[in-house]
């Protein structure tokens, strides 16, 4: 189930400039859709992922403008989990 799918800490830095790490762990062997979407739901990275109980993930934002973006995991089964942070060009 999504429950058996940690994202408590799994996207720093929140803010971030460029580069998002993502941490992902999970009890079993699971496959994942995994994509960030805009404040306006506009899909601007996508990724599908076989989860084996670690994965870290690194995305360069560079050419995305500021904002409120989130990321989003979506289970085999069709369970979802969303997580937001805020993209800042310093």
């Amino acid at each position: 189930t999504i429950d058996d799918i940690d994202i408590s800490h799994i996207v720093y830095p929140n803010t971030t400039d460029n580069i998002l790490n993502i941490k992902l762990q999970s009890s079993r062997v699971t496959d994942l859709e995994l994509y960030i979407s805009n404040s306006l739901g506009q899909r601007v990275y996508e990724e599908t992922i076989t989860l084996d109980k670690n994965k870290s993930i690194r995305i360069s934002l560079g050419d995305l403008p500021e904002g409120v973006y989130f990321v989003n995991i979506i289970t085999s089964k069709g369970e979802k989990k969303a997580l937001s942070f805020r993209l800042r060009k310093f």
